[in-house]
């Protein structure tokens, strides 16, 4: 029911969930991937009830499991949580940094992994077919939301067009040698 048109059926099911899960711990590690992708698109609900009961129940389940279980299923919950970062929405704004936050607190390799920043790595990562990770997403989400224009990121994406925009490019932005 989580998908339900109507707020109280969805806040209901969250509600009676987060009850199954506390008596039913067990529960929790096999059916731990539909239960994270649930309630990754419950982040950007337009209801503020079921997106607080949705981060309260995502709390319960980064308490219970062991990092190990949530770096492997984490990944749809960190690219629908930077997606929310982009709503015209405040209070889903709000509440995806709060979701951010959360997953910070328990997974922070997973959040930066892929954003290491050295061009010549990124230049042999290229062609590979390995995983690179989200943080380059989570990275552009975060200055997308600050309205602030990295030089890098620029070239890519076009840029953000803010009149608050400020320029963080390395040449912009050095500082003086302490020596």
């Amino acid at each position: 029911q989580c998908r339900h048109y109507s707020s109280s059926v969805k806040k209901e099911a969250l509600t009676e969930l987060l009850s199954l899960l506390a008596s039913y711990p067990f529960l929790l590690l096999q059916h731990l991937l539909p239960l994270i992708s649930h309630l990754s698109h419950l982040i950007s609900d337009a209801a503020p009830t079921i997106r607080k009961q949705s981060i309260e129940l995502l709390r319960y389940i980064f308490i219970e499991l062991p990092v190990e279980s949530l770096e492997g299923s984490s990944q749809g919950l960190i690219l629908f949580t930077v997606a929310s970062l982009s709503s015209l929405d405040e209070g889903i704004r709000i509440d995806a940094l709060k979701v951010l936050d959360l997953l910070l607190e328990r997974i922070p390799a997973e959040i930066v992994r892929g954003w290491d920043g050295g061009m010549e790595v990124q230049e042999e990562r290229k062609g590979s077919l390995e995983d690179k990770g989200v943080g380059g997403k989570v990275v552009e989400a975060l200055l997308g939301v600050l309205r602030v224009r990295s030089a890098g990121l620029a070239v890519g994406q076009g840029g953000y067009t803010s009149a608050a925009s400020a320029d963080l490019s390395p040449s912009v932005c050095s500082f003086p040698s302490p020596f």
